[in-house]
C-alpha cells in the first residue's frame, strides 16, 4: 500500500511541475485554433503561448474548470492537467463564422482569447 501511494504521489507532484512549466507557443499551422470558442453550455479559450482555459457547465450550478498548458498531438489538443479533446473537425470558416467540432461538440469562436477564471463569468451565449 505504501508503493502505491508513494507512485501516487510520484505522478501528482509530476504533473503538478508539469502545469507550472512555460507554455510551448501554438505552431504557425494551428494559429487558427487561438480564440475564444463557445458551444450552448461551455468554452475553451486557446492562447498563442500554448494556455487554454476550458469550462462547462454541470447540474446544480456547479462546473467543470480546467486551465493548463497545452500541445498539439495529431488531431488532439493535449492538456498537461490529464484532459484531452479530440479535434474531428479542424477551425474552418463557413460564411464568415468559424467553426470547430471536438469530442462530438460544435464550438464557433466569437473572438479572441480571454480568461474568465474562477468567477461565474461566462461568455455571451452560454446558457
Amino acid at each position: 500500500m505504501k508503493q502505491v501511494s508513494r507512485s501516487v504521489f510520484v505522478m501528482v507532484l509530476g504533473a503538478l511541475l508539469l502545469s507550472c512549466a512555460d507554455p510551448t507557443a501554438v505552431p504557425p499551422d494551428k494559429l487558427e485554433y487561438v480564440g475564444l470558442w463557445v458551444a450552448s453550455d461551455r468554452y475553451i479559450s486557446i492562447f498563442s503561448n500554448g494556455r487554454l482555459e476550458y469550462k462547462e457547465k454541470l447540474s446544480f450550478g456547479m462546473h467543470n474548470r480546467t486551465e493548463s498548458n497545452f500541445l498539439f498531438d495529431g488531431n488532439t489538443i493535449q492538456s498537461d492537467m490529464f484532459v484531452s479533446f479530440v479535434v474531428e473537425q479542424p477551425p474552418k470558416n463557413e460564411n464568415g463564422k468559424w467553426k470547430m467540432q471536438m469530442d462530438g461538440v460544435l464550438y464557433e469562436r466569437i473572438g479572441p482569447p480571454k480568461t474568465y477564471g474562477r468567477t461565474n463569468n461566462w461568455p455571451e451565449g452560454i446558457q
